[in-house]
């Protein structure tokens, strides 16, 4: 049986984002989308109740998001990646992907309702496919 993260690995190269792509340019183009993805999860989750009085690091992160969606539909920008302490990436994105469970389980106790964020990424891969890449 295959793991949650294989299928939305399989779901996401069915879709074509690993089309042309070597392994290093599509994990350096992943890194680009989090940055979008964590722009537009931030628009929801503000630690202020107003922009004027947003922190520093959200309005930074607002123009991050706004230049890595720009930047990860130029193909032209890819070409030339380094993939530097493989082990240490890992161990980054295990970090991240603590934070992305921790989140998941104060959603739920917000709302009163299970959230499986592993779940809801397969069930979204999966959806997406017939989208294709945009």
């Amino acid at each position: 049986m295959k793991t949650p993260q294989q299928q939305v690995a399989e779901n996401t190269a069915a879709r074509g984002y690993r089309d042309g792509w070597t392994a290093e340019q599509f994990a350096a183009r992943q890194v680009c989308k989090l940055v979008e993805e964590l722009q537009e999860l931030n628009l929801h989750i503000w630690s202020s109740h107003s922009l004027a009085d947003a922190p520093y690091w959200e309005s930074l992160l607002d123009r991050a998001g706004d230049n890595a969606k720009s930047h990860f539909d130029n193909e032209h920008a890819w070409h030339s990646i380094c993939i530097d302490g493989v082990d240490e990436a890992k161990s980054e994105l295990s970090d991240i992907q603590v934070v992305v469970f921790n989140l998941a389980a104060a959603l739920a106790e917000i709302t009163g309702e299970p959230f499986d964020v592993v779940q809801a990424a397969v069930d979204k891969s999966a959806a997406d496919i017939e989208r294709g890449k945009r």
